[in-house]
Protein backbone atom coordinates (compact mmCIF):
# COMPACT_ATOMS: atom_id res chain seq x y z
CA UNK A 1 0.00 0.00 0.00
CA UNK A 2 1.12 3.55 -0.48
CA UNK A 3 -0.86 6.81 1.61
CA UNK A 4 -0.87 10.85 0.24
CA UNK A 5 -1.19 13.46 1.94
CA UNK A 6 -2.46 17.09 0.08
CA UNK A 7 -3.14 20.60 1.49
CA UNK A 8 -3.96 22.97 -0.99
CA UNK A 9 -2.44 26.61 1.13
CA UNK A 10 0.84 26.66 2.81
CA UNK A 11 1.01 29.99 3.00
CA UNK A 12 3.90 30.13 5.95
CA UNK A 13 5.63 26.80 3.81
CA UNK A 14 5.89 25.49 6.41
CA UNK A 15 4.25 21.79 5.80
CA UNK A 16 2.73 21.46 9.35
CA UNK A 17 -0.68 20.13 7.46
CA UNK A 18 0.61 17.72 5.43
CA UNK A 19 3.13 16.73 8.67
CA UNK A 20 -0.06 16.34 10.62
CA UNK A 21 -1.79 14.38 7.89
CA UNK A 22 0.98 12.20 7.47
CA UNK A 23 1.40 11.45 10.98
CA UNK A 24 -2.24 10.11 11.09
CA UNK A 25 -2.03 8.29 8.12
CA UNK A 26 0.87 6.25 9.39
CA UNK A 27 -0.68 5.67 12.79
CA UNK A 28 -3.40 4.30 10.98
CA UNK A 29 -1.17 1.84 9.05
CA UNK A 30 0.82 1.16 12.25
CA UNK A 31 -2.10 -0.10 13.95
CA UNK A 32 -2.69 -3.09 10.71
CA UNK A 33 -0.09 -5.58 11.27
CA UNK A 34 -0.89 -7.02 7.59
CA UNK A 35 -0.56 -3.72 6.09
CA UNK A 36 2.80 -3.03 4.45
CA UNK A 37 3.90 0.78 3.23
CA UNK A 38 6.20 0.03 0.46
CA UNK A 39 6.96 3.88 -0.28
CA UNK A 40 7.29 6.63 1.69
CA UNK A 41 4.09 8.59 1.51
CA UNK A 42 3.70 10.73 -1.46
CA UNK A 43 3.64 14.58 -0.52
CA UNK A 44 1.18 17.23 -2.86
CA UNK A 45 2.10 20.43 -0.17
CA UNK A 46 0.56 23.67 -1.53
CA UNK A 47 -1.29 22.77 -4.16
CA UNK A 48 -5.21 22.22 -5.59
CA UNK A 49 -6.76 19.15 -6.57
CA UNK A 50 -9.51 21.46 -8.24
CA UNK A 51 -7.44 23.63 -10.78
CA UNK A 52 -6.78 21.42 -13.55
CA UNK A 53 -3.51 23.13 -14.72
CA UNK A 54 -1.79 22.13 -11.44
CA UNK A 55 -0.16 19.03 -11.73
CA UNK A 56 0.05 16.88 -8.58
CA UNK A 57 3.62 14.61 -8.46
CA UNK A 58 2.55 12.82 -5.51
CA UNK A 59 -1.13 11.80 -6.63
CA UNK A 60 0.24 11.09 -10.50
CA UNK A 61 3.19 8.81 -9.04
CA UNK A 62 0.42 6.67 -7.07
CA UNK A 63 -1.72 6.52 -10.12
CA UNK A 64 1.23 5.29 -11.98
CA UNK A 65 2.14 2.49 -9.41
CA UNK A 66 -1.68 1.44 -9.32
CA UNK A 67 -1.70 1.34 -13.12
CA UNK A 68 1.59 -0.83 -12.76
CA UNK A 69 0.03 -3.47 -10.40
CA UNK A 70 2.57 -2.28 -7.65
CA UNK A 71 -0.37 -1.53 -4.88
CA UNK A 72 -3.84 -2.33 -4.20
CA UNK A 73 -4.58 0.13 -1.60
CA UNK A 74 -4.10 3.58 -0.61
CA UNK A 75 -4.28 5.53 2.26
CA UNK A 76 -5.29 9.06 2.67
CA UNK A 77 -6.42 11.39 5.01
CA UNK A 78 -9.59 12.23 3.73
CA UNK A 79 -11.17 10.82 0.30
CA UNK A 80 -11.39 14.52 -0.98
CA UNK A 81 -7.44 15.06 -0.53
CA UNK A 82 -6.74 12.55 -2.50
CA UNK A 83 -9.36 13.22 -5.76
CA UNK A 84 -11.60 16.51 -5.22
CA UNK A 85 -12.19 17.82 -9.26
CA UNK A 86 -14.43 15.62 -11.78
CA UNK A 87 -11.63 14.66 -13.76
CA UNK A 88 -9.72 12.73 -11.32
CA UNK A 89 -12.79 11.47 -9.52
CA UNK A 90 -13.63 9.45 -12.62
CA UNK A 91 -9.97 8.65 -13.28
CA UNK A 92 -9.86 7.10 -9.54
CA UNK A 93 -13.38 5.35 -9.73
CA UNK A 94 -12.46 3.74 -13.70
CA UNK A 95 -8.35 2.56 -12.64
CA UNK A 96 -9.09 1.51 -9.15
CA UNK A 97 -12.24 -0.70 -10.18
CA UNK A 98 -10.18 -2.16 -13.21
CA UNK A 99 -7.74 -2.69 -10.84
CA UNK A 100 -9.23 -3.88 -7.65
CA UNK A 101 -7.72 -1.19 -5.69
CA UNK A 102 -8.65 0.74 -2.57
CA UNK A 103 -9.08 3.74 -0.99
CA UNK A 104 -9.02 4.14 2.46
CA UNK A 105 -9.53 7.34 4.37
CA UNK A 106 -8.31 7.71 8.05
CA UNK A 107 -11.41 10.07 8.37
CA UNK A 108 -14.46 9.74 6.38
CA UNK A 109 -15.65 7.34 4.56
CA UNK A 110 -13.43 4.55 2.44
CA UNK A 111 -14.03 2.83 -0.75
CA UNK A 112 -14.27 -0.46 -2.35
CA UNK A 113 -14.53 0.36 -6.18
CA UNK A 114 -14.93 -3.44 -7.30
CA UNK A 115 -18.40 -2.91 -6.25
CA UNK A 116 -21.45 -0.99 -7.70
CA UNK A 117 -22.51 0.73 -4.43
CA UNK A 118 -18.71 1.60 -3.76
CA UNK A 119 -18.39 3.34 -7.10
CA UNK A 120 -22.08 5.38 -6.50
CA UNK A 121 -21.06 6.42 -3.08
CA UNK A 122 -17.95 7.58 -4.04
CA UNK A 123 -19.20 9.42 -7.35
CA UNK A 124 -22.03 11.03 -5.11
CA UNK A 125 -19.54 12.45 -2.31
CA UNK A 126 -17.50 13.71 -4.58
CA UNK A 127 -19.90 15.33 -6.72
CA UNK A 128 -21.30 17.21 -3.79
CA UNK A 129 -17.54 17.82 -2.87
CA UNK A 130 -17.08 19.28 -6.04
CA UNK A 131 -19.98 21.33 -5.71
CA UNK A 132 -18.94 22.56 -2.86
CA UNK A 133 -15.48 23.97 -4.42
CA UNK A 134 -17.60 25.39 -6.97
CA UNK A 135 -19.83 27.02 -5.29
CA UNK A 136 -17.07 28.28 -2.78
CA UNK A 137 -15.23 29.75 -6.13
CA UNK A 138 -18.42 31.39 -7.92
CA UNK A 139 -18.12 33.54 -4.68
CA UNK A 140 -14.80 34.30 -4.64
CA UNK A 141 -15.06 35.67 -8.63
CA UNK A 142 -18.19 37.82 -7.55
CA UNK A 143 -16.51 38.78 -4.60
CA UNK A 144 -13.54 39.93 -6.48
CA UNK A 145 -15.50 41.03 -9.65
CA UNK A 146 -17.49 43.08 -7.43
CA UNK A 147 -14.16 44.62 -5.60
CA UNK A 148 -13.45 45.67 -9.09
CA UNK A 149 -16.39 47.36 -10.17
CA UNK A 150 -16.21 49.31 -7.08
CA UNK A 151 -12.76 50.25 -8.16
CA UNK A 152 -11.27 48.65 -4.87
CA UNK A 153 -7.70 46.79 -4.67
CA UNK A 154 -7.58 43.05 -5.28
CA UNK A 155 -5.13 42.56 -2.57
CA UNK A 156 -1.65 41.35 -2.91
CA UNK A 157 1.41 42.48 -3.37
CA UNK A 158 1.60 46.75 -4.02
CA UNK A 159 3.39 48.07 -6.74
CA UNK A 160 5.86 50.51 -6.17
CA UNK A 161 4.91 54.06 -6.18
CA UNK A 162 2.22 53.47 -3.86
CA UNK A 163 2.28 52.89 0.56
CA UNK A 164 2.52 48.99 1.19
CA UNK A 165 1.22 49.49 4.68
CA UNK A 166 -1.77 51.97 3.00
CA UNK A 167 -2.71 50.86 -0.32
CA UNK A 168 -4.71 53.97 -0.94
CA UNK A 169 -1.66 56.40 -0.40
CA UNK A 170 1.52 56.81 -2.49
CA UNK A 171 4.74 57.27 -1.79
CA UNK A 172 5.92 60.48 -2.98
CA UNK A 173 8.96 59.78 -3.67
CA UNK A 174 8.30 57.02 -5.43
CA UNK A 175 5.63 58.16 -7.36
CA UNK A 176 7.72 60.92 -8.41
CA UNK A 177 10.07 58.88 -9.48
CA UNK A 178 7.27 56.90 -11.98
CA UNK A 179 6.14 59.92 -12.81
CA UNK A 180 9.78 61.53 -14.16
CA UNK A 181 9.92 58.13 -16.05
CA UNK A 182 6.70 59.03 -17.79
CA UNK A 183 7.92 62.25 -18.99
CA UNK A 184 11.24 60.86 -20.17
CA UNK A 185 9.82 57.83 -22.06
CA UNK A 186 7.92 60.78 -24.09
CA UNK A 187 10.61 62.89 -24.44
CA UNK A 188 12.20 60.58 -26.44
CA UNK A 189 14.50 58.76 -23.56
CA UNK A 190 14.95 55.06 -24.21
CA UNK A 191 13.56 52.54 -21.23
CA UNK A 192 17.04 51.03 -20.80
CA UNK A 193 18.50 54.52 -19.87
CA UNK A 194 16.17 55.34 -18.02
CA UNK A 195 16.24 52.06 -15.80
CA UNK A 196 19.81 52.53 -15.19
CA UNK A 197 19.19 56.12 -13.85
CA UNK A 198 16.27 54.98 -11.53
CA UNK A 199 18.86 51.99 -10.63
CA UNK A 200 21.65 54.99 -9.81
CA UNK A 201 19.21 56.99 -7.74
CA UNK A 202 16.66 54.61 -6.10
CA UNK A 203 19.48 51.82 -4.71
CA UNK A 204 17.21 49.34 -6.51
CA UNK A 205 17.40 47.71 -9.46
CA UNK A 206 15.71 48.54 -12.42
CA UNK A 207 15.66 47.06 -15.93
CA UNK A 208 13.95 47.17 -18.98
CA UNK A 209 11.35 44.63 -17.64
CA UNK A 210 10.20 45.78 -14.45
CA UNK A 211 10.05 49.39 -15.76
CA UNK A 212 8.15 48.78 -18.86
CA UNK A 213 5.81 46.67 -16.90
CA UNK A 214 5.23 49.34 -14.59
CA UNK A 215 4.39 52.04 -16.95
CA UNK A 216 2.12 50.19 -18.95
CA UNK A 217 0.74 49.32 -16.09
CA UNK A 218 -3.22 50.81 -15.92
CA UNK A 219 -3.06 51.13 -12.08
CA UNK A 220 -0.81 53.87 -12.39
CA UNK A 221 -3.13 56.00 -13.98
CA UNK A 222 -5.65 55.12 -11.91
CA UNK A 223 -7.52 52.52 -13.61
CA UNK A 224 -8.74 49.35 -12.34
CA UNK A 225 -8.46 45.97 -14.35
CA UNK A 226 -10.49 42.84 -13.84
CA UNK A 227 -9.56 39.95 -16.32
CA UNK A 228 -7.20 41.70 -18.03
CA UNK A 229 -9.43 44.61 -19.11
CA UNK A 230 -9.91 47.83 -17.68
CA UNK A 231 -13.67 47.99 -16.17
CA UNK A 232 -13.61 52.06 -14.63
CA UNK A 233 -11.33 54.17 -11.88
CA UNK A 234 -10.05 53.22 -9.10
CA UNK A 235 -10.18 53.70 -5.82
CA UNK A 236 -6.38 54.40 -4.93
CA UNK A 237 -4.86 57.85 -6.05
CA UNK A 238 -3.12 57.82 -10.35
CA UNK A 239 0.48 58.75 -10.38
CA UNK A 240 -0.32 59.84 -13.99
CA UNK A 241 -2.99 61.15 -15.53
CA UNK A 242 -5.14 58.47 -18.23
CA UNK A 243 -4.32 60.67 -20.91
CA UNK A 244 -0.36 60.84 -20.09
CA UNK A 245 -0.12 57.06 -19.60
CA UNK A 246 -2.16 56.16 -23.12
CA UNK A 247 0.53 58.68 -24.78
CA UNK A 248 2.99 56.95 -22.72
CA UNK A 249 1.98 53.05 -23.96
CA UNK A 250 1.53 54.33 -27.05
CA UNK A 251 5.39 55.42 -27.19
CA UNK A 252 6.35 52.11 -25.43
CA UNK A 253 4.77 50.08 -28.28
CA UNK A 254 6.18 51.76 -31.31
CA UNK A 255 7.69 50.03 -33.53
CA UNK A 256 10.12 52.19 -34.20
CA UNK A 257 12.11 52.17 -30.93
CA UNK A 258 12.29 48.20 -31.06
CA UNK A 259 15.34 47.77 -32.91
CA UNK A 260 18.46 49.59 -33.36
CA UNK A 261 18.72 50.65 -37.69
CA UNK A 262 21.78 52.84 -37.49
CA UNK A 263 24.93 52.44 -39.87
CA UNK A 264 27.06 50.38 -37.07
CA UNK A 265 24.94 47.52 -38.02
CA UNK A 266 26.76 45.81 -40.58
CA UNK A 267 24.51 42.74 -41.59
CA UNK A 268 20.30 42.63 -42.36
CA UNK A 269 19.50 40.32 -39.40
CA UNK A 270 21.05 41.07 -35.94
CA UNK A 271 18.28 41.36 -33.76
CA UNK A 272 15.47 39.57 -36.13
CA UNK A 273 16.69 35.96 -35.18
CA UNK A 274 15.72 33.57 -32.22
CA UNK A 275 16.39 30.25 -31.77
CA UNK A 276 13.55 28.26 -31.71
CA UNK A 277 14.45 25.93 -29.26
CA UNK A 278 15.18 28.31 -26.00
CA UNK A 279 13.80 31.29 -27.84
CA UNK A 280 16.82 33.29 -26.83
CA UNK A 281 17.65 36.18 -29.89
CA UNK A 282 20.87 34.26 -31.86
CA UNK A 283 24.24 36.29 -32.78
CA UNK A 284 26.16 36.81 -34.98
CA UNK A 285 29.72 35.20 -35.47
CA UNK A 286 31.82 37.30 -38.36
CA UNK A 287 34.40 35.05 -38.79
CA UNK A 288 32.27 32.20 -39.59
CA UNK A 289 29.54 34.17 -41.20
CA UNK A 290 26.67 32.49 -39.13
CA UNK A 291 23.81 32.96 -36.59
CA UNK A 292 24.07 30.74 -33.79
CA UNK A 293 22.46 30.69 -30.93
CA UNK A 294 24.67 31.80 -27.96
CA UNK A 295 26.63 30.35 -25.70
CA UNK A 296 25.77 30.36 -21.59
CA UNK A 297 28.78 32.72 -21.40
CA UNK A 298 26.78 35.66 -24.34
CA UNK A 299 23.32 34.63 -23.26
CA UNK A 300 21.42 37.26 -20.65
CA UNK A 301 20.72 36.91 -17.24
CA UNK A 302 18.56 33.98 -15.74
CA UNK A 303 18.57 32.23 -19.38
CA UNK A 304 19.67 28.60 -19.42
CA UNK A 305 22.12 26.92 -21.93
CA UNK A 306 20.31 25.42 -25.09
CA UNK A 307 19.96 21.64 -25.90
CA UNK A 308 19.50 22.39 -29.98
CA UNK A 309 21.71 25.45 -30.37
CA UNK A 310 20.03 26.60 -33.68
CA UNK A 311 22.30 28.07 -36.31
CA UNK A 312 21.85 29.00 -39.99
CA UNK A 313 24.39 30.58 -42.33
CA UNK A 314 24.14 34.45 -42.73
CA UNK A 315 24.38 33.91 -46.66
CA UNK A 316 22.03 31.50 -46.63
CA UNK A 317 18.91 33.23 -44.06
CA UNK A 318 19.69 37.18 -46.12
CA UNK A 319 18.89 35.48 -49.66
CA UNK A 320 15.39 33.96 -48.13
CA UNK A 321 14.54 37.31 -46.45
CA UNK A 322 15.59 39.12 -49.58
CA UNK A 323 13.35 37.19 -51.43
CA UNK A 324 10.41 37.10 -48.71
CA UNK A 325 10.25 40.49 -48.38
CA UNK A 326 9.17 41.84 -51.35
CA UNK A 327 6.48 39.47 -51.97
CA UNK A 328 5.19 40.48 -48.54
CA UNK A 329 4.81 44.10 -49.73
CA UNK A 330 2.58 43.29 -52.76
CA UNK A 331 0.46 41.37 -50.73
CA UNK A 332 0.08 44.40 -48.09
CA UNK A 333 -1.68 47.24 -50.99
CA UNK A 334 0.05 49.81 -49.51
CA UNK A 335 -2.01 53.01 -49.43
CA UNK A 336 -1.64 56.58 -48.07
CA UNK A 337 -2.74 56.70 -44.33
CA UNK A 338 -5.66 59.02 -43.40
CA UNK A 339 -5.71 61.58 -40.83
CA UNK A 340 -8.45 60.99 -38.32
CA UNK A 341 -9.22 64.02 -35.67
CA UNK A 342 -9.33 62.66 -31.83
CA UNK A 343 -11.23 65.52 -31.27
CA UNK A 344 -14.39 64.59 -33.34
CA UNK A 345 -14.29 61.19 -31.94
CA UNK A 346 -14.28 62.32 -28.33
CA UNK A 347 -17.34 64.05 -28.74
CA UNK A 348 -19.55 61.28 -30.07
CA UNK A 349 -18.70 59.10 -27.42
CA UNK A 350 -19.09 61.71 -24.91
CA UNK A 351 -22.73 62.31 -26.49
CA UNK A 352 -23.31 58.52 -26.80
CA UNK A 353 -22.63 58.46 -23.26
CA UNK A 354 -24.91 60.84 -22.54
CA UNK A 355 -27.38 59.06 -24.55
CA UNK A 356 -27.13 56.09 -22.58
CA UNK A 357 -27.75 57.85 -19.38
CA UNK A 358 -30.60 59.09 -20.54
CA UNK A 359 -32.13 55.76 -21.48
CA UNK A 360 -30.79 54.27 -18.03
CA UNK A 361 -32.79 57.27 -16.77
CA UNK A 362 -36.10 56.60 -19.06
CA UNK A 363 -36.23 52.60 -18.32
CA UNK A 364 -35.81 53.70 -14.56
CA UNK A 365 -38.88 56.08 -14.72
CA UNK A 366 -41.28 53.44 -16.65
CA UNK A 367 -40.78 55.09 -19.33
CA UNK A 368 -39.00 52.66 -21.29
CA UNK A 369 -39.50 48.87 -21.76
CA UNK A 370 -36.42 46.57 -21.02
CA UNK A 371 -36.39 45.48 -24.79
CA UNK A 372 -36.51 48.78 -25.98
CA UNK A 373 -33.99 49.88 -23.34
CA UNK A 374 -31.20 46.92 -24.47
CA UNK A 375 -31.69 47.29 -27.96
CA UNK A 376 -30.78 50.67 -28.03
CA UNK A 377 -27.78 50.47 -25.17
CA UNK A 378 -26.63 47.79 -27.36
CA UNK A 379 -26.72 49.92 -30.32
CA UNK A 380 -24.60 52.39 -28.58
CA UNK A 381 -22.25 50.05 -27.10
CA UNK A 382 -20.76 48.94 -30.97
CA UNK A 383 -20.96 52.28 -32.12
CA UNK A 384 -18.79 53.03 -28.67
CA UNK A 385 -16.00 50.42 -29.65
CA UNK A 386 -15.81 51.45 -32.76
CA UNK A 387 -14.88 54.96 -31.86
CA UNK A 388 -12.85 53.91 -29.16
CA UNK A 389 -10.77 51.73 -31.15
CA UNK A 390 -10.42 54.30 -34.00
CA UNK A 391 -8.95 56.46 -31.10
CA UNK A 392 -6.69 54.53 -29.99
CA UNK A 393 -5.33 53.73 -33.66
CA UNK A 394 -5.09 57.92 -33.68
CA UNK A 395 -3.29 58.39 -30.61
CA UNK A 396 -0.45 55.99 -30.97
CA UNK A 397 2.65 57.32 -32.72
CA UNK A 398 2.97 54.46 -35.53
CA UNK A 399 5.20 54.57 -37.91
CA UNK A 400 3.08 54.26 -41.80
CA UNK A 401 5.43 51.89 -44.20
CA UNK A 402 6.69 54.31 -46.61
CA UNK A 403 4.54 54.02 -50.31
CA UNK A 404 7.84 53.55 -51.66
CA UNK A 405 9.41 50.54 -49.49
CA UNK A 406 9.57 48.51 -52.30
CA UNK A 407 11.69 50.75 -53.87
CA UNK A 408 13.86 51.00 -50.52
CA UNK A 409 14.01 47.68 -50.20
CA UNK A 410 15.53 46.56 -54.00
CA UNK A 411 18.07 50.27 -53.32
CA UNK A 412 19.85 47.58 -51.11
CA UNK A 413 20.77 49.87 -48.30
CA UNK A 414 21.06 47.99 -45.02
CA UNK A 415 19.69 50.58 -43.04
CA UNK A 416 16.49 51.53 -45.43
CA UNK A 417 16.04 47.25 -45.09
CA UNK A 418 16.42 47.10 -41.40
CA UNK A 419 14.29 49.95 -40.90
CA UNK A 420 11.21 48.54 -43.28
CA UNK A 421 11.87 45.04 -41.26
CA UNK A 422 11.54 46.93 -38.32
CA UNK A 423 8.18 47.49 -39.24
CA UNK A 424 7.32 44.29 -40.76
CA UNK A 425 8.00 41.77 -38.80
CA UNK A 426 8.22 40.66 -35.09
CA UNK A 427 10.96 38.33 -35.10
CA UNK A 428 12.12 35.51 -37.18
CA UNK A 429 12.08 31.67 -35.83
CA UNK A 430 15.12 29.46 -36.73
CA UNK A 431 14.76 25.75 -36.08
CA UNK A 432 17.35 23.58 -35.27
CA UNK A 433 18.42 21.30 -38.50
CA UNK A 434 21.69 19.08 -39.44
CA UNK A 435 22.05 21.25 -42.37
CA UNK A 436 22.82 24.42 -41.09
CA UNK A 437 23.35 25.90 -44.51
CA UNK A 438 20.42 26.07 -46.25
CA UNK A 439 16.99 27.82 -44.82
CA UNK A 440 14.48 26.12 -46.11
CA UNK A 441 10.57 26.71 -45.30
CA UNK A 442 10.40 24.61 -42.58
CA UNK A 443 13.70 25.87 -40.79
CA UNK A 444 12.96 29.58 -40.92
CA UNK A 445 9.42 31.12 -40.11
CA UNK A 446 8.80 34.70 -40.03
CA UNK A 447 6.45 36.07 -37.54
CA UNK A 448 4.71 39.00 -39.64
CA UNK A 449 3.97 42.34 -37.30
CA UNK A 450 0.13 43.21 -36.50
CA UNK A 451 -0.88 45.80 -39.42
CA UNK A 452 -4.26 46.38 -38.48
CA UNK A 453 -3.56 49.72 -37.56
CA UNK A 454 -1.22 50.89 -40.25
CA UNK A 455 -1.53 51.78 -43.46
CA UNK A 456 -2.60 49.18 -45.65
Amino acid sequence: MVANVRISDDREGREAGVTRQAEDCLSLINRHEDWELIAPVFVDNDLSATKESVVRPGFEEIMSMVMGGLVDVVVSWTANRFFRSRKDRIRVIELFRETNTRLIAVNGPSYDFTTADGRMMADLIGAIDTAEVERIAERTTRAAKQRAENGEDHGGHRSFGWNPENRNELMPEHAKMLNDAADKVLAGKSVNSIAVELSRISGREWNIVTLGRLLKNPAIAGLRVYQGKIIGPAKWPAIISVEKWEQVCAKLNDASRRTTTGNQVKRLLPGFLFCSSCGHRMVSAASAKMYNCPPRSQRRFGWKSCDMKASIRQSAIDEAIIDLIPQRLEQLHLTAPSSVDPSGIETELAGLEKRAESISDDYAAGKMKIGEANMLLAGINRRAESLRADLDATRRRTVAIPLDAATMWDSGDLTARRSILTLLIDGIIVQALPDMGKADPHQVRVVWRDLSQKNH
